[in-house]
């Protein structure tokens, strides 16, 4: 069964380039796998510890955007990420990007 499928919440199955902006792995690149309301999933090389907070940089046809997301799930290098604190303007973007029925 598809991770997605065990999952409530709508999502948007990508193949997206995300880059982590991090001090420790500063412009490392990695790829959006999929993107909900409330996280994304991607795939790295790196090793992020459970409950690290990090910024993923996602381009959209809508724009760059910027997201703070706190690790919840590692599974070999895939990692599912909440988003947290992920500013109005951000929040429009990734909405009208993914979910354009919904508003922020």
């Amino acid at each position: 069964m598809n991770l997605s499928n065990k999952r409530s919440s709508l999502r948007f199955d990508s193949n997206l380039p995300v880059t982590l902006l991090s001090e420790q792995i500063p412009g490392k690149i990695g790829l959006a796998r999929n993107v909900s309301l409330g996280g994304i999933c991607f795939e790295s090389d790196v090793n992020l510890p459970l409950g690290e907070q990090i910024t993923l940089q996602l381009s959209t046809l809508a724009g760059m955007i910027e997201l703070p997301v706190v690790v919840r799930r590692k599974e070999e290098n895939q990692y599912g990420c909440e988003f947290a604190d992920v500013n109005l303007e951000s929040a429009g973007i990734l909405s009208q990007s993914f979910f354009p029925a919904y508003e922020p």
